[in-house]
């Protein structure tokens, strides 16, 4: 039996996972996009990450839609060895303050070196951006294409035991509260999954669940990316 990976980074770019994503949203044609695809968007958007100065165990913060962009910056946040963070992008046409507040705390806590995310939001919360003189607000606009930088794979991969992501919880009762996850937490939990379930790279998932949200993160993310099975985003 071969070796399971030791993160999703290695699934992908070691061969074991095939998985591809088809992108499906309101008004936008559907589309596939391959595991080569993903990695070569990926490694581009590392290379920029990095020339914004983001390293190992740095923290990205994402607040976009579901997305080829928002995929392939958390895959290249991980191969910097750095960690990602995701976070609702939606700004409230009511209750804007209440948002304004989650998005405050968010970034309190998460203390990121890059956020990637909408100019709208960006305005909501700039007075208090100072407050993290190390953080850099970039648009969606500003990930670079396929071909820019060098050519995948990127130069800092992490260790299993790495911290991978940054999981907040819905705050239903109260403050979000950080979790970290570490690599082999994610792929042990993935791995379980998938052996219970009886998932393989032969079936096909389809998930409607945010990114932001752990379901969605780990459920309708990883899970597929590490078995290589097909998901419809």
């Amino acid at each position: 039996m071969a070796k399971p990976p030791s993160t999703v980074l290695d699934a992908l770019t070691g061969g074991i996972s095939q998985a591809t994503i088809e992108l499906r949203g309101a008004g936008v044609a559907p589309r596939v996009i391959s595991r080569e695809q993903l990695l070569a968007r990926a490694g581009a958007i590392a290379s920029q990450l990095a020339a914004w100065g983001v390293e190992r165990g740095d923290r990205v913060m994402t607040l976009l839609a579901t997305s080829e962009e928002l995929v392939a910056t958390i895959i290249a946040t991980w191969a910097l060895g750095a960690v990602s963070v995701c976070a609702s992008p939606a700004r409230p046409a009511r209750h804007v303050d209440v948002y304004r507040g989650r998005v405050q705390r968010l970034l309190a806590t998460a203390r990121p070196k890059v956020v990637v995310g909408g100019e709208r939001v960006r305005d909501l919360v700039r007075d208090d951006l100072s407050s993290i003189p190390s953080l850099q607000w970039h648009a969606e606009s500003d990930l670079p294409p396929i071909g820019f930088g060098d050519p995948w794979p990127s130069i800092s991969p992490p260790a299993p035991n790495d911290p991978a992501h940054v999981q907040f919880t819905s705050g239903t009762t109260g403050y979000s509260r950080a979790v970290v996850l570490r690599h082999d937490q994610i792929v042990e939990n993935v791995l379980a999954s998938a052996e219970r379930s009886r998932l393989d790279a032969r079936d096909r998932m389809t998930s409607w669940l945010p990114l932001f949200h752990d379901m969605g993160f780990v459920g309708g993310l990883a899970v597929p990316l590490l078995t290589g099975m097909a998901l419809c985003l």
